[in-house]
Parts: C-alpha cells; sequence; structure tokens
C-alpha cells in the first residue's frame, strides 16, 4: 500500500512530499520533541499568562521573545540537518513544467543555494506535512486551569 504524499509551490517550484513510515516518523517526531519541547513548554507557559491559543499569542510579550530566543540554543545544527535530511529524502522537485520529478535528495544544495527564505519554507510545509494531525490538536490546546494554589498547611488539612 503506497504512502500518501502531499504537494505544493514554493517560490515557483513544485514539491512532492511522501508521508515518512510510522517507525521513522515517530523516531523523528521524538527527536522534534526534544529539540523544540523545551521551547514549547515556555510557549505554553505564555499562553497561560495570556490565557489564549497558540494562535492568539502576543508574540512580541517578552516571555514569548524569550521562548523564541531559547529555540535557537536549543536546537543545534546537528539536529537540523537530521530533520532536514530525513525530510529531503521524502520530496521530489518538479522539473520546468512537466510532470517529471527528482529527487530533491540528489540536488538538495545545488536548488537551495542562496535561496535560505524557500528552504525554511519547505522545511516549515515538510514538517506540517508529516505532522499536520499533531499541529491541528497542538493549536487548539489551552493550559488547564490549575485554580487557587494552596499552601502547604491548608493542603494538609483534611
Amino acid at each position: 500500500m503506497p504512502r500518501d504524499s502531499a504537494s505544493t509551490v514554493i517560490d515557483g517550484d513544485r514539491y512532492e512530499m511522501t508521508l515518512l513510515g510510522a517507525t521513522q516518523g515517530y523516531r523523528l517526531f521524538h527527536r522534534l520533541f526534544k529539540m523544540f519541547g523545551p521551547s514549547f513548554g515556555r510557549l505554553v507557559d505564555v499562553m497561560g499568562q495570556q490565557g489564549a491559543t497558540i494562535q492568539d499569542v502576543d508574540m512580541a510579550s517578552d516571555a514569548a521573545v524569550a521562548a523564541l530566543k531559547a529555540l535557537a540554543v536549543d536546537v543545534t545544527e546537528a539536529d537540523l540537518d537530521r530533520v532536514i535530511e530525513a525530510l529531503k529524502k521524502q520530496t521530489h522537485v518538479g522539473v520546468c513544467e512537466s510532470n517529471k520529478t527528482i529527487p530533491l535528495a540528489d540536488i538538495f544544495e545545488l536548488h537551495f543555494s542562496g535561496r535560505i527564505g524557500p528552504m525554511f519554507h519547505w522545511l516549515a510545509w515538510g514538517l506540517k506535512v508529516q505532522y499536520q494531525s499533531f499541529f491541528d490538536v497542538f493549536a487548539t490546546m489551552k493550559p488547564p486551569d490549575k485554580g487557587p494554589v494552596q499552601s502547604g498547611a491548608d493542603s494538609q488539612t483534611a
């Protein structure tokens, strides 16, 4: 049974990406969680402070800016290389107004040379393709209402 795929056009180039197999998908997801987990945790704290979903967070707030800065520290070059390597192996690029495609892995350096913006656009799209169901759930999550905080003395009386 063939795996599902998705396609898009970015900066005039047509991309087709096949979904990762289950094992490779969950392993990459685990890597992504390790990479982005601390920063997302900070964003969840911001969501709680602002009483907002991730889509409605004021990204100019000091707490949100601190979470984004932490992202630069949390994600190593090796981590980014691993993610890009996995996704480029699942991607084909359309050839000049034809139905033919070629593997992105074969031309990655040449294709994105001097085009860092489209490369990160492709990367973001690829992660969305691979993990859309997770992102759909995450986008609607709100932190639980923690209720009033009890002091140690209050919690011992029952």
